[in-house]
């Protein structure tokens, strides 16, 4: 945003309307227009100076008024004025970008006070006009503009007594920074509220003198901006070496090289920024990570968990693509200020955090990692959860207590231990559909060494489905979506799958296989398809049209969407949730329907001439209506009337259907009998 504003301000006429308009105009836009309008007039000399191909002119960075007695003083100042600009500019500019309006106006304003004493009774000396020969005659393209007036500050008296305002401001705001940091970000704050004070007390020393006539202002003021201005920059190179071999620890030599190029304005290097980004930010990926689990261990998770073990984290520094200042920004060459605001294409560094690869076995781990554990209160019959991630794991669970596992992309191991154990498979559907291919690539005889393999042990465990069934991602710069329907949860095979758009031609995509599990939770919002064994089992159907084949146990359904459930023998239990999408339930077991309605949210039951009975569901909104049917509901013995299934509501009613035929037709006649269970006696 600054480039674009500096680009258009440079190029707009000096008699253009204010580019900013406010109905309450404020310091920030004021100040903002300010600098545009310089940009604007000193473009306008700059290019009229360059068309004149003649030499820079002796006065060039002289003062308005050479003549004046006392001109002699305007080099008092020269490099603190740098100095000054470098710092308030700087964290300006980052401060309105970070929304901090109070602090962005006082920045600028401190560089529209400096263009207020130089009017006065300031300028550009003659040891900036040989500073600038020396680099090359292009300067003259970067006269002081907005950016490049940045090369005087203590040219007169008006000028300091104007700046140092905005010096103590800072030094004031940076002590409070500092008060409410600590280690080195404190000693940060510090060192700049340190530098502030001094320019304070810098300007009005200087600025006395200068009012006084002292000789000695100029000379006084250039070395005291070059001691600060270097007093800076061997902080900032001493911190820079300190911060790396924090995280990297250096050689003598390495510490020496850095710390030159620091001083020096140039960056050390990916190849020691490289592992110093890897170190740092699988550090502070790691703390924050024990964090979370602490407040989880501490807050929601108390009554249920007493311990979560997270998985390793691979992190990775590259160079990509990306935008980079055209030169570096040396303190000691005020064209590179400017140079370092122009964008070019680049390499920058880039940072990847992916999920490690685990072995954990109950406190021990196989492979060489560190455990990552965080402790909370211990309960008897508290579990451990395992958040592995991503990458490739194997994980063996705490034997007595419950274990609830949560796993991401990746090859999967997991064998739990004799309490009753959770599996949640958390990938999306990119990652599905990745680890999908390699399976199929490498399956051989039924086999693939890149499925997943789940052992719940003993108890009675869960798998359970929650990962995205769509991503978006992006690849070569296009647009792209991954997905895919559900899964296939097959307890006779003990595999699973999943369903994409191509299954009903292509067949089903193997991911893992399973042992060991009594129950099974769908993916939301899916499309899944679970095969029962002759076991007992509990399904939960969270999908918009999931498809059930009960098996021949006894099993517990529970219904959250929509689903189509055929009974495969066995006396199952029905619980229908609310939802919108309807339900089909084809049993011919007698089977218990507990309702999540009250007997007045039910309406319409009726018998086809095939036996099929159906009933209207009522929510609270008229849009949570939905039709449950139950196919075949009556025995094929013409003297039975009496349906199946027997309905349960929300409110205590039990509800048995009667649907006796009229007379030489096959039409019924539906009659419902009601019975509400109270404390006390029943009602009918």
């Amino acid at each position: 945003m600054t480039n674009v504003i500096a680009e258009i301000g440079a190029h707009r006429s000096t008699d253009s309307a204010p580019l900013f308009r406010s109905a309450n105009s404020g310091p920030v836009l004021e100040s903002l227009q300010n600098s545009v309008r310089d940009l604007s007039v000193q473009h306008a000399q700059i290019k009229k100076l360059e068309q004149s191909k003649k030499p820079i002119p002796s006065d060039f960075f002289s003062p308005e008024t050479p003549g004046k007695s006392g001109a002699k003083n305007n080099a008092a100042g020269l490099g603190f004025q740098a100095f000054g600009t470098f710092q308030t500019l700087r964290s300006s500019i980052e401060s309105l970008q970070n929304g901090d309006t109070t602090e962005g106006a006082v920045g600028l304003g401190s560089v529209a006070a400096e263009y207020v004493g130089m009017g006065v009774e300031a300028g550009l000396n003659k040891v900036a006009q040989k500073t600038a020969s020396r680099v090359a005659p292009t300067i003259v393209n970067f006269k002081s503009s907005s950016i490049g007036k940045m090369v005087g500050r203590v040219g007169g008296g008006v000028a300091a007594t104007i700046t140092v305002p905005f010096d103590i401001y800072n030094a004031v705001d940076s002590f409070n920074k500092a008060a409410a940091s600590t280690g080195k970000e404190a000693q940060d704050h510090y060192v700049n509220g340190a530098f502030s004070v001094a320019g304070a007390v810098t300007s009005i020393t200087l600025g006395v003198a200068f009012m006084a006539g002292a000789a000695a202002a100029g000379p006084a003021g250039l070395i005291v901006a070059g001691v600060l201005m270097a007093a800076q920059s061997i902080y900032s190179a001493v911190r820079t070496v300190e911060e790396i071999d924090q995280y990297t620890p250096l050689t003598d030599g390495q510490k020496f090289t850095i710390g030159v190029k620091s001083f020096l304005g140039f960056e050390p290097g990916f190849d020691v920024i490289k592992p110093y980004l890897e170190k740092k930010y699988a550090d502070e990926h790691e703390q924050q990570s024990k964090v979370r689990y602490q407040a989880f261990l501490d807050g929601p998770g108390k009554e249920y968990f007493e311990r979560v073990v997270y998985g390793s984290a691979d992190v990775e520094a590259k160079l990509v693509p990306g935008k980079v200042p055209l030169t570096p920004s040396l303190w000691y060459s005020p064209i590179t200020w400017l140079l370092n605001l122009i964008p070019v294409n680049g390499q920058v560094p880039h940072v990847e955090i992916a999920g490690g690869n685990d072995h954990i076995s109950g406190h021990k781990s196989w492979n060489g990692k560190p455990i990552n554990a965080v402790e909370g209160l211990p309960g008897e019959t508290k579990a451990t959860l395992w958040d592995m991630g991503d990458g490739d794991d194997w994980v063996t669970g705490i034997e007595t207590k419950p274990n609830y596992f949560l796993l991401g992309a990746g090859k999967k191991g997991v064998s739990g231990g004799n309490a009753d154990d959770t599996v949640v498979l958390n990938a999306d559907a990119r990652q599905t559909l990745a680890q999908a291919e390699q399976v199929s690539t490498t399956d051989k005889d039924g086999f693939s060494p890149r499925q997943t393999s789940l052992n719940g042990g003993g108890g009675r465990n869960t798998l359970s489905f929650s990962g995205a069934l769509t991503t978006p991602y992006k690849e070569d710069g296009a647009d792209k979506v991954a997905r895919y329907a559900g899964h296939v949860v097959n307890f006779k095979t003990n595999t699973i799958s999943i369903k994409t758009q191509e299954s009903n031609t292509e067949g089903v995509k193997k991911i893992a296989h399973f042992q060991s599990f009594s129950n099974v939770t769908t993916v939301e919002r899916g499309q899944s398809f679970i095969q029962g064994n002759d076991e007992n089992h509990m399904f939960t159907l969270n999908g918009q049209k999931d498809v059930l084949f009960t098996g021949n146990g006894a099993n517990v359904i529970v219904i959250n969407g929509g689903a189509r459930i055929t009974g495969e023998g066995g006396n199952n239990t029905y619980i229908v949730n609310r939802a919108v999408e309807n339900v089909i339930i084809e049993d011919p077991g007698n089977s218990i329907v507990r309702l999540d309605y009250s007997a007045a949210q039910l309406s319409g039951w009726r018998v086809s001439p095939s036996g099929d009975l159906s009933v209207d569901t009522s929510g609270d909104t008229p849009w949570n209506s939905r039709a449950l049917v139950f196919n075949n509901a009556f025995s094929s013995d013409t003297e039975d009337d009496r349906a199946r299934p027997v309905f349960i509501t929300n409110d205590g009613v039990t509800m048995v259907i009667n649907a006796p035929r009229q007379a030489g037709s096959s039409i019924r006649t539906v009659q419902v009998s009601s019975v509400k269970v109270e404390t006390g006696n029943p009602q009918t």
